[in-house]
């Protein structure tokens, strides 16, 4: 009927957002209150417990924070990736308290963009994946940003101490690092742009 697969999802997707228009629901729980059972506010940070886990989250700890959308058929779901210290933390706008918990980070981290929300609704069924937040002041990548930045290089060595060596098109040199290799698992791991690779020097690439 020459309609392609977005444009008939999106037709669905307008369907069902005229009909909840009408029965008084809204698209999104934009203006929701905080829920003190997910998202719980101390001085420095925030405990987030959701579905049996829990993660007490510092702000300064905050490494990376990336926001993308996962295509649900008939709807999209924003997710946000939290680059806290050992661990990435997943959340999703299906928490109760999560848009209060948004305007929470733009008061906390005035660096993130306001508009980082318009901007990843489209185009519809799309990952639009962004990094909002970045705490350091080098090329540093995590989550999901750094799994697609990891298809465009080319492994070329690596160390004794986890590091995995990686060369980009243009011959720029990223590291994939462990820094809280001290923690289970190895802990979150970073992929920093680099001017040298650890090694270089000794010729051990």
């Amino acid at each position: 009927m020459g309609y392609t697969l977005n444009k008939l999802k999106q037709a669905v997707l307008n369907l069902i957002i005229k009909m909840g228009s009408k029965m008084g629901f809204t698209s999104k729980k934009i203006y929701e209150t905080p829920s003190q059972d997910v998202f719980n506010y101390f001085p420095g940070g925030v405990i987030i417990s959701y579905m049996g886990s829990s993660f007490n989250v510092k702000w300064d700890k905050i490494y990376q924070i990336n926001v993308f959308k996962i295509d649900l058929i008939t709807v999209d779901r924003i997710e946000m990736e939290i680059t806290s210290s050992n661990e990435v933390i997943l959340i999703n706008e299906d928490y109760p308290g999560f848009y209060p918990f948004v305007k929470k980070l733009t008061e906390v981290f005035p660096t993130i963009s306001s508009t980082w929300l318009a901007d990843i609704v489209n185009p519809a069924f799309e990952k639009n994946a962004q990094m909002i937040y970045n705490a350091s002041s080098a090329h540093v990548l995590s989550g999901i940003i750094l799994d697609e930045k990891l298809q465009s290089l080319i492994k070329v060595g690596g160390d004794e101490n986890w590091n995995t060596y990686y060369l980009d098109k243009d011959g720029a040199k990223w590291v994939k690092s462990f820094p809280d290799s001290g923690y289970h698992g190895g802990g979150a791991p970073l992929l920093t742009k680099v001017e040298h690779f650890p090694n270089e020097e000794e010729g051990t690439l």
